[in-house]
């Protein structure tokens, strides 16, 4: 992980990332680029499963949170998260 001047951090390799769903077990997904259930209306390019990749970081963020959603009766839905530049370059096509 690299830190930039603003403070942001930068991750420089994959180790960084986690799926979503090992990290917040409660979580439900429903990644919606995946499918064509989506304001595009089609499947979205870089979509290979329906998962949630976020840093190490952020995963565990969300998982503070949706311990005191689960404690409340609620549960996080996630529909996005990391983008790979596939999909960045179908939406821009």
């Amino acid at each position: 992980m690299t830190t930039v001047e603003d403070g942001t951090k930068i991750s420089t390799d994959s180790s960084d990332f986690v799926l979503l769903a090992d990290a917040v077990p409660d979580v439900i997904l429903e990644i919606r680029y995946y499918s064509t259930y989506n304001f595009v209306g089609d499947r979205i390019d870089g979509y290979e499963e329906p998962i949630a990749i976020m840093t190490k970081e952020s995963a565990d963020a969300l998982k503070k949170v949706s311990d005191d959603m689960v404690a409340k009766g609620y549960r996080l839905k996630i529909y996005d998260a990391y983008r790979p530049q596939r999909a960045v370059n179908n939406f821009v096509a």
